[in-house]
């Protein structure tokens, strides 16, 4: 069957949408009211209006645009895209000032009571204040490691952590008083406490049957020379800080996979911390701080410590021959980043957890005590000795020393 031919107002419609539309076929056939799918029935009637009216269809029919005109389109054409694109940047530096105003109006809003002492300048007359920062962490007391098991010259057990741990408080005492600076002073020290104290039971590697294998014991045994070593340190310099973070590290947990809800509840570390706490309770020169995150900050002087034990910093494995020091690095900068977004800005981050002691300005990964282990022999890790770190902060000058403790 045929088509109806178009109307004279058909055919007059289609000649001025076809010029409204600047020749777009298909925006003219759908403002006619034809489907999509007319195109040839609305190109039909603009032929056909043609036909019945060349003087409408010379009036509607544009002139063609001369160089001049071109140009011009052409110019405007290119200032309105430089336009646009000047546009864009400034809303991109808006939004970036935005960003930062809400940051720095956080960060104005955040309250951090740091202990008094910490900020305490004052001193005997020609005298500088330092304040030690000793970095405990990595201890795995209970651990069995024998040095023909790992060609290393280190073995391991409950009686050498013991041995340790007395020395480097010993060595702390000692370097501090009788090998620090002719005119230093200390209102006080900072005991960091970073986590991985006991061997745990968690590993089955770890649970050779001996001396303190349990868990109960060697939380036991951590807690006593926790207790007689900040005793010690207390006669030596009149005041000590604690710190730990809640979540301490990756051997303290009760659970069998890393817990990410209330994980320092799931950390043996914590049940330390309280037990020293409690030797201690009343006493008003000894102070506990303990976090319910896996880090937690503390100022000593005017710079900004972050202290997290290292399994949890979004960085880990090695890189190659680089070792783990790369994967550490890079870790820090996470934990610094985050930690800026929420406000907080520090000014050295403390980990462990890698058993590769490394210092840098921005940071001390602490060793361990136990030295090579049967596991680094396996994945044919550097050997490393048993060590932890202690540094001096000065009042104006921050970290103006690390020193290496080889126990």
């Amino acid at each position: 069957m045929a088509a109806k031919p178009a109307t004279d107002a058909q055919c007059k419609q289609a000649l001025r949408l076809f010029h409204k539309f600047e020749g777009n076929v298909q925006r003219s056939t759908l403002a006619s009211g034809l489907k999509a799918g007319s195109r040839g029935t609305f190109l039909d009637r603009i032929t056909e209006g043609k036909k019945r009216f060349p003087d409408l269809a010379k009036q509607l029919t544009p002139k063609p645009k001369t160089i001049a005109e071109h140009a011009v389109d052409q110019r405007d054409k290119t200032s309105a895209q430089a336009a646009n694109a000047k546009l864009k940047d400034a809303l991109k530096e808006i939004n970036f000032l935005h960003d930062r105003i809400d940051q720095l109006e956080y960060a104005e809003n955040v309250s951090l009571k740091p202990a008094d002492w910490t900020l305490d300048t004052r001193a005997p007359k020609n005298k500088s204040p330092h304040i030690p920062l000793i970095f405990f962490s990595d201890a795995q007391a209970g651990e069995i490691i024998r040095s023909e098991e790992t060609d290393a010259p280190w073995d391991y057990n409950s009686a050498i952590f013991r041995q340790r741990y007395r020395k480097m408080i010993s060595s702390v005492i000692d370097l501090a008083l009788n090998h620090g600076g002719t005119r230093w002073s200390y209102p006080g020290c900072c005991y960091a406490r970073g986590g991985d104290n006991i061997s745990g039971g968690l590993h089955i590697d770890l649970r050779e049957l001996g001396e303190d294998s349990t868990v109960i014991q060697q939380c036991l045994l951590v807690a006593e020379e926790e207790t007689r070593g900040i005793e010690m340190l207390l006669e030596a310099f009149g005041k000590v800080e604690v710190q730990t973070p809640g979540a301490a590290g990756n051997h303290d947990r009760i659970t069998f996979k890393p817990p990410t809800k209330l994980a320092w509840a799931r950390s043996l570390d914590c049940l330390i911390h309280k037990m020293v706490a409690d030797k201690f309770a009343g006493n008003k020169r000894v102070t506990f701080h303990i976090s319910k995150s896996p880090d937690i900050r503390f100022p000593i002087f005017d710079k900004r410590m972050l202290l997290s034990h290292g399994d949890k910093i979004g960085s880990s494995g090695g890189m190659g021959f680089v070792g783990p020091g790369a994967t550490i690095l890079r870790g820090w900068q996470k934990l610094l980043m985050e930690q800026a977004q929420l406000g907080f800005f520090s000014d050295m981050v403390l980990t462990g957890h890698f058993h590769y002691p490394m210092a840098l300005p921005i940071g001390i990964a602490n060793g361990s005590f136990t030295g090579t282990t049967e596991y680094g022999k396996q994945y044919r890790m550097a050997p490393q000795p048993p060590l932890q770190y202690l540094s001096f902060f000065h009042s104006k000058h921050g970290c103006v020393d690390i020193r290496p403790l080889y126990l």
